[in-house]
């Protein structure tokens, strides 16, 4: 059961990411989208019970979504 959450959860993250990235608007609000979501996750982290908010966490999170956000920019897949 665990596995089949966390599938539909990277799935979800990759259906948002190809949706945040075939929006028409400036790569640098995308960015901001994006690191704001990382942020929040991070921090809502730390308000679970077995879960804990890590600075380095957060880095690599914020990382990981500019590397996303500017690889999804020059992606030619795009919804319409």
């Amino acid at each position: 059961m665990r596995k089949i959450r966390i599938s539909c959860f990277f799935v979800g993250l990759l259906i948002w990411g190809v949706l945040l990235t075939s929006w028409r608007c400036a790569t640098t609000t995308l960015l901001v989208i994006a690191v704001s979501v990382a942020i929040f996750l991070e921090v809502a982290q730390g308000l679970t019970y077995h879960r804990t908010f890590q600075f380095t966490d957060l880095v690599a999170n914020m990382m990981g979504v500019t590397l996303g956000v500017k690889a999804g920019s020059g992606s030619t897949l795009k919804i319409n």
